[in-house]
C-alpha cells in the first residue's frame, strides 16, 4: 500500500506519549527480546489510547498511524488490534510463535493475547493500527453470520504474498472513509471494515484449513515426515504427478510444497527446542537440516533469533 496522503491520529512517541506509555515501551538500546520474558505483562486499555489520540471517550473504533522507534514491553489489551506494516520490518512474539512481519504484512491480535512487537534493523518502521472496542466487534459479528467469533480468537498473520490487491483496496477504502468522516465510526465506515475483515478471513482460511482430500493428505504426510519428505516422494505416495501436485497445493493453500515442508521442519525443530533436552546439533539432525550451521542460519532468518535464544525465550515464558 503506498504512503497515505491524509492525516490519521498518531501514536508517534512525543514526550506526552512516552510519559504515558513508559510501562509499555522499551527505551533500551541493548534490547534483546529473550531478556524481556521475565517482565510482567503490561495491560493496555482502549480508554487510555483514546485519550492519547485525542478521540472522544465514547469512541469504539480508532485508526492510528505511527513510526515504531522502540520495542514494546510484553503486553495485552482489552480491544481487538489489526496491524498493517506500511514500511520496514517487525519482530512479533506471542507465547507460542515468533514471526517476522515484513513490509506489507497484516496481523490480527485478539483481546488478551500477550505479545511483544519490536522494529528490526535501523530502517524506519511505520505501521497503521486499527483498534476495535469489543462491544462494537460483537455487534459486527451479530450483523454478519459469516463472521464466526471462533475464527477471531487466535492471532492471525498474513505475509505480504497473501495480502492481495483486493485486501489493500478494502483497507484503504475503510481508512479513507474513517478519515473523511472525521474519525467517526459511521455505519458506512463499519460496513467497509466488515467487508475487509470478511475478505481477510477468506484469504487466510484456505491456507490453514484446506478442505479438499488431496491437500489434507499432502499436508498430513508433510507433517508426519517433515524431516525426510520431498515432492518426489509425495507424488509417489499420493499417486499424482509432481507437476499436478505442486500446482494443486499452491492453488489451494497459497504456498508451495517446498514452503510447507520448510514450515513443518521449522515447527518440529521449535517443538524439540521447547520440549526436549537434545542439543542444537541433534535437533538439526532430527529435523532434517543439512548441518547445525544450516539450521542456525535458516532459523535466524525466519525468526531473527538463534535456536538457543528461542529456547531461552519460550521456556522462560512458561515459568
Amino acid at each position: 500500500m503506498p504512503k497515505m496522503n491524509w492525516k490519521l491520529p498518531s501514536l508517534d512517541p512525543d514526550h506526552q506519549v512516552i510519559e504515558q506509555f513508559s510501562n509499555y515501551l522499551i527505551f533500551d538500546d541493548t534490547f534483546m527480546p529473550f531478556h524481556q520474558i521475565h517482565q510482567k505483562t503490561s495491560h493496555v486499555c482502549f480508554e487510555d489510547l483514546l485519550k492519547t489520540l485525542h478521540l472522544p471517550e465514547t469512541a469504539q473504533l480508532a485508526v492510528a498511524s505511527h513510526e515504531m522507534s522502540y520495542p514494546s514491553q510484553w503486553h495485552d489489551h482489552d480491544y481487538i488490534e489489526l496491524l498493517y506494516v506500511l514500511e520496514g520490518r517487525l519482530l512479533h512474539l506471542t507465547k507460542e510463535t515468533t514471526t517476522v512481519l515484513d513490509s506489507g504484512s497484516l496481523c490480527y491480535i485478539p483481546i488478551g493475547e500477550s505479545h511483544l512487537i519490536a522494529p528490526i534493523d535501523s530502517q524506519p518502521t511505520t505501521v497503521v493500527n486499527t483498534l476495535v472496542h469489543p462491544d462494537l466487534f460483537q455487534k459486527m459479528i451479530a450483523l454478519d453470520s459469516n463472521m464466526s467469533k471462533k475464527l477471531f480468537q487466535t492471532p492471525l498473520i498474513l505475509e505480504p504474498s497473501l495480502v492481495n490487491d483486493q485486501l489493500i483496496l478494502q483497507l484503504r477504502t475503510f481508512i479513507l472513509n474513517y478519515y473523511k468522516n472525521e474519525y467517526q465510526p459511521t455505519l458506512v465506515t463499519i460496513a467497509h471494515l466488515m467487508t475487509f475483515l470478511h475478505s481477510l478471513l477468506n484469504q487466510n482460511q484456505p491456507r490453514y484449513h484446506p478442505s479438499d482430500p488431496l491437500s489434507k493428505a499432502c499436508l498430513r504426510l508433510i507433517k508426519e515426515q517433515a524431516a525426510t519428505i520431498n515432492l518426489q516422494q509425495l507424488s509417489l505416495q499420493l499417486n499424482y504427478s509432481q507437476g499436478h501436485l505442486s500446482r494443486h497445493i499452491r492453488q489451494q493453500t497459497g504456498l508451495t510444497v517446498s514452503q510447507h515442508i520448510a514450515q513443518a521442519k521449522l515447527t518440529n525443530a521449535c517443538q524439540l527446542l521447547l520440549d526436549s533436552e537434545l542439543t542444537i546439533r541433534q535437533i538439526a539432525e532430527q529435523s532434517g537440516y543439512q548441518s547445525e550451521s544450516h539450521f542456525h542460519n535458516l532459523f535466524k532468518k525466519e525468526t531473527t533469533l538463534t535456536p538457543r535464544q528461542y529456547r531461552q525465550l519460550v521456556q522462560s515464558n512458561r515459568e
